[in-house]
């Protein structure tokens, strides 16, 4: 007998694990060689272990996280060139907003900017 529901999509909750792992990483809310656990982390985002195990590979796969040991997964700790040229593709990707408010705005109407808004664009300015 057919019932009429859909199938289970499994990959919904593993994506949306990564995702917020990911999120994490890119942030900064882990510190550089911070150990992760995951059961501590399966159990803080009210799911299984599985799919935390599954985000945490794809993450170290994409060399996002180390895993030195099955138990002992870490944040990779970035050398100066590993920052720098993150640094670079991100200003690239994302600085450009802020170049085209120069643009558009003169600098004494950036009051309602926001702090962060107006940093991201002086270290633009001034680290490249």
């Amino acid at each position: 007998m057919n019932y009429p529901i859909e199938h289970l999509k499994h990959s919904y909750l593993g994506s949306g694990i990564y995702g917020l792992l990911r999120e994490a990483l890119i942030t900064g809310r882990f510190q550089p060689n911070d150990r992760l656990r995951i059961r501590d982390l399966a159990e803080q985002l009210g799911t299984s272990v599985t799919p935390v195990r599954d985000a945490i590979l794809q993450l170290a796969k994409e060399q996002a996280l180390v895993l030195k040991t099955p138990r002992d997964i870490r944040v990779p700790v970035l050398t100066s060139k590993q920052y720098l040229e993150i640094r670079s593709i991100r200003l690239s990707l994302e600085g450009w907003r802020p170049k085209q408010l120069h643009r558009w705005r003169p600098r004494s109407k950036w009051r309602g900017c926001k702090p962060a808004f107006r940093t991201t664009w002086w270290r633009s300015r001034t680290m490249t």
